[in-house]
């Protein structure tokens, strides 16, 4: 049964890019990226796009400099991710693999996610945190775009700013935090720092 899940969320998100059901997705580089990188001056290094989709931020970091990879559980967004980073003239390494089932050996100085976790459910957040905190070095950035707690499709999603420190713990420290909105709704940009 719980391999026929995972099958159905693949192939949910694969039918979104397909079709171009992915509002999300719009090749728009947030301006909270652009000003952490470009004004805060985000220091160049490895970097793992949680839910990459079609590769625009990853893209982008590549751009300045950084080393990066990007996951994604949808194999018709990772293709087209590939094809924008070969457009792009960039090197990046894509991977079609859901972010809480892989396998990383190497640590990463910064982990992106734009979007990505707010879809979890909680039990599937716990999973995330845990693997958050094994490839993020010490000293590591992890910038993320989150909703705010909403219903959405009959289910609870999102986070609070609260429940993300609870999740993250003393070894992590906010840097920056934008508060914005997405249709209406609460959402934030977070950049946090890894203190240990």
């Amino acid at each position: 049964m719980k391999e026929q899940f995972q099958l159905f969320f693949a192939i949910n998100w694969n039918i979104k890019y397909l079709f171009n059901m992915n509002p999300w997705d719009t090749g728009v580089i947030p301006p909270e990226i652009v000003e952490i990188v470009e004004d805060c001056n985000l220091v160049p290094g490895s970097l793992l796009d949680v839910g990459c989709g079609s590769g625009t931020q990853s893209v982008y970091f590549a751009k300045h400099g950084f080393d990066v990879t990007g996951i994604d559980v949808a194999s018709i967004a990772v293709l087209k991710a590939r094809r924008k980073a070969f457009k792009n003239k960039v090197d990046v390494r894509f991977i079609n693999k859901e972010f809480t089932k892989s396998d990383f050996k190497t640590k990463f100085d910064t982990v992106l996610d734009v979007g990505c976790l707010h879809g979890f459910s909680n039990k599937k957040n716990d999973h995330y945190f845990a693997k958050l905190k094994n490839i993020l070095s010490v000293r590591g950035s992890y910038l993320l775009y989150a909703w705010d707690i909403r219903e959405y499709k009959g289910k609870l999603c999102g986070v609070t700013s609260d429940d993300l420190a609870i999740k993250l713990g003393d070894g992590f420290v906010r840097r920056k935090l934008w508060k914005g909105e997405e249709h209406g709704r609460p959402a934030y940009w977070y950049w946090f720092v890894r203190r240990y």
